[in-house]
């Protein structure tokens, strides 16, 4: 019987591999041996593959360079947006925490430090523009506040965005 506790899965592909699986057994076969068995075979290939590519990756608790592109790819496309931790984790099949550890390991950085570096960047070319205010530019880089956008600013370049903007 497949565990009711369906959160032991957190690898989307797999968990729809034993949800049909699950689904064929409470049918009786409804679907025939060939679906059965080709569900089966799709078991066993996707265990394969994660075994194969995050072996390495889980000893050294370090991320696999497949997973560490498309969760990289996914921020710097949308530094602004809201960071879900979760999602990232559950797409790469792990639990936050270890999402978490390895992220840093990989980048040096924890995501969220990863995120906030890529939205000061993102305000520095923006500040280019003399037209925007910086509270425009503020929360066009995903920060909640004024305060929380100078902040983080200042921490990581020494100097508040005004007095940056006015050395341009």
């Amino acid at each position: 019987m497949i565990s009711q506790d369906k959160r032991c899965f957190l690898d989307a592909p797999l968990q729809s591999i034993l949800n049909g699986l699950g689904e064929e057994a409470r049918t009786r076969g409804q679907n025939g041996r060939l679906y059965a068995e080709k569900l089966v075979q799709s078991l066993a290939d996707r265990l394969l593959i994660l075994t194969r590519t995050r072996e390495t990756a889980w000893l050294t608790n370090n991320l696999d360079m497949c997973t560490r592109r498309r969760i990289t790819d996914r921020l710097e496309a949308t530094p602004d947006a809201d960071f879900d931790v979760e999602t990232l984790a559950a797409e790469r099949g792990c639990s936050k925490r270890h999402l978490f550890r390895t992220f840093r390991v990989s980048t040096g950085r924890s995501p969220h430090q990863y995120v906030l570096d890529l939205r000061i960047e993102k305000a520095r070319r923006l500040m280019l523009k003399p037209n925007l205010s910086l509270m425009h530019i503020a929360m066009e880089c995903g920060f909640k506040s004024d305060a929380h956008f100078t902040r983080a600013f200042r921490q990581r370049l020494g100097v508040p965005p005004s007095i940056f903007r006015r050395r341009l």
